[in-house]
């Protein structure tokens, strides 16, 4: 496996950890009851997890950061995360707020710049608005991956399992290691399915697939989960070509009618490893392109 695949993989593997984290994190402290000896232990744990998160961000933004600038943000905001903790001492209400603000918060105003920064297929803008406003561990993570993920660049990098010519002017590749999933959807990626150049990643025994659809609302980018039999899709379409379709998807987080056109869009639904295929088709088919392009809040 060539160092671009390794270095995406420990992206993914430590995005992970650090979600995990988070929810480690978060403070046992909502009744009376607690005792100053709990309080202690968690904000010792806590001060652990917030050290480890803090070189963990920096180690896995590392070989993607040319100019340094996720670096400085991370160095800036440690110093404030470090110093608000030590501060709250061993006052649980201030650790609770901590917790709220510094760790967890996503604002929707951060969320909506992230959207319009890091559509796919346009690797050569750098999310710095969404930077600057990075407030929380969470909101700094959430840049990271969404820069990352929709990255044609970085997911074309990576070493190549197999490719097909679709049509005239298409391909679909499959990067990675290989797996059953990721095998699967390559192979049965149906030929009438009208989308652009598609690139299917695997992440071999770390069960975890990622997708970037060209053409189906400007570049569809789909990141499929999977444990044994469960499996959930989670998705993210740059531009609203078409509202009314869009609110129909499976599992949309639903938009206004009057949104922006490059505001985007999220989403997840569940599925099962033998209705994978036909529901992951059938969900990108339903994604709208240019060509029913409705929006009028079109730049």
């Amino acid at each position: 496996m060539n160092e671009d695949y390794e270095n995406f993989k420990k992206f993914i593997i430590t995005d992970f950890k650090i979600k995990k984290e988070l929810v480690d994190m978060r403070p046992p402290l909502d009744t009376d009851a607690i005792n100053l000896r709990t309080i202690l232990k968690y904000t010792n744990n806590a001060y652990d997890s917030l050290r480890f998160i803090i070189r963990e961000l920096r180690k896995m933004i590392e070989p993607y950061d040319q100019h340094g600038l996720f670096t400085k943000k991370i160095d800036e905001l440690s110093k404030k995360w470090l110093y608000r903790f030590i501060n709250c001492k061993l006052d649980k209400n201030k650790l609770t707020s901590f917790y709220q603000n510094d760790v967890t918060d996503m604002r929707e105003e951060f969320v909506n710049s992230v959207k319009r920064e890091c559509c796919g297929y346009s690797v050569f803008r750098f999310p710095i608005e969404a930077l600057k406003m990075c407030n929380s561990i969470n909101e700094l993570l959430h840049v990271m991956h969404a820069y990352i993920m929709n990255n044609e660049y970085i997911l074309q990098s990576v070493n190549v399992i197999d490719t097909k010519q679709k049509d005239a002017c298409c391909k679909i590749t499959l990067y990675g290691e290989e797996n059953e999933v990721a095998n699967s959807i390559f192979n049965n990626f149906p030929n009438e399915l009208a989308v652009g150049w598609t690139d299917i990643v695997s992440f071999g025994d770390i069960g975890k697939v990622v997708m970037m659809v060209r053409d189906r609302g400007h570049a569809l980018s789909i990141e499929i989960d999977y444990d044994q039999d469960d499996i959930m899709v989670r998705y993210f379409i740059p531009k609203l070509c078409n509202i009314e379709l869009i609110n129909k998807l499976p599992g949309i987080n639903k938009v206004s009618e009057d949104a922006d056109a490059f505001s985007g869009a999220t989403g997840r639904f569940a599925t099962t490893k033998d209705k994978l295929t036909d529901d992951l088709f059938a969900f990108i088919a339903k994604v709208p392109m240019d060509e029913v392009m409705t929006n009028k809040n079109h730049r």
